[in-house]
């Protein structure tokens, strides 16, 4: 857990992707926050598979309080759908199995690289 903790501190400095630099500021919002959260939960799902096994195997109340808040989809507004659906969901997961998006990065220090 402390190893994914601490790659989130990893500074990425720009992006050399065609598909990436095409997109629009907002766009390219989305992604990278797509992008953290794919290389965030590669980065914990042993640890999370883990918790949730130990969970159910002894239906401890607090924790079963917690996967069902994780369930949970986040809401998101109309605008921010549109966005997400204008993606081209192939090209992202091609980013997320990059290797400079493969691990949790620095999401603040990126966006405010691009100027984002």
């Amino acid at each position: 857990m402390s190893y994914c903790r601490g790659l989130r501190d990893r500074e990425v400095n720009q992006v050399d992707d065609s598909y990436f630099n095409s997109l629009t500021d907002a766009q390219k919002s989305k992604v990278l926050g797509i992008l953290l959260f794919k290389a965030s939960d590669r980065c914990y799902a042993y640890e999370e598979a883990q918790y949730f096994k130990f969970v159910i195997r002894t239906n401890d109340a607090d924790g079963m309080k917690i996967l069902k808040l994780a369930s949970f989809a986040p809401q998101q507004t109309e605008a921010s759908k549109a966005i997400i659906d204008s993606l081209d969901s192939k090209e992202v997961e091609r980013l997320s199995n990059t290797e400079q998006f493969s691990t949790p990065f620095d999401i603040i220090h990126l966006l405010d690289k691009l100027g984002l």
